[in-house]
């Protein structure tokens, strides 16, 4: 009896040292995890200065201050005569921009010095006529990071929309 009462105990002792380990392990795994998450955080980071260095960084954004009738259908960006970017709209994309929403339509690097961007954006009526709209301009890109914003909008008389692409 005194043996069977021994063994049990040191089973018990063997099953809580056991437990004990297991947990000790769990906690040494979720902070592997939590520093993981860490790294994978501070490479990303990393990846986007090299990718996109600050000095030859550029953004486009898409903004919409058109009447309701008339949606997007797409647009297509070209800078120094080379598409960088083209995108089909959705009718909640539409929508989004017609809310005041802003795309962010290309990012990317450039070299210093002057570039011309054009745009081509295609617009569809209540009719769904197809309407080709075209805008140019040319700007000059410093050492510091460049945002533009093509802007999709009437004229006074709302005949035709224009477009016009601004520093931001």
């Amino acid at each position: 009896m005194k043996l069977f009462l021994t063994g049990i105990i040191l089973m018990t002792l063997c099953l809580n040292v056991n437990a004990y380990n297991t947990q000790s392990i769990a906690s040494k795994i979720q902070i592997l995890k939590q520093q993981a998450v860490l790294l994978h955080k501070d490479l990303a980071e990393l990846e986007q200065d090299l990718i996109y260095p600050s000095t030859t960084q550029i953004a486009i954004y898409l903004a919409k201050e058109l009447q309701e009738d008339l949606k997007i259908g797409s647009m297509t960006l070209s800078v120094d005569g080379v598409t960088v970017s083209s995108h089909i709209y959705t009718s909640d994309q539409n929508k989004a921009l017609e809310l005041g929403g802003m795309q962010r339509f290309y990012k990317g690097n450039l070299k210093v010095g002057e570039h011309v961007f054009s745009a081509v954006i295609k617009v569809f009526n209540r009719n769904n006529e197809i309407i080709i709209f075209k805008g140019e301009d040319a700007f000059y890109k410093d050492n510091e990071p460049l945002s533009l914003k093509i802007n999709l909008l009437n004229t006074p008389d709302n005949n035709s929309p224009l477009i016009s692409l601004t520093r931001l």
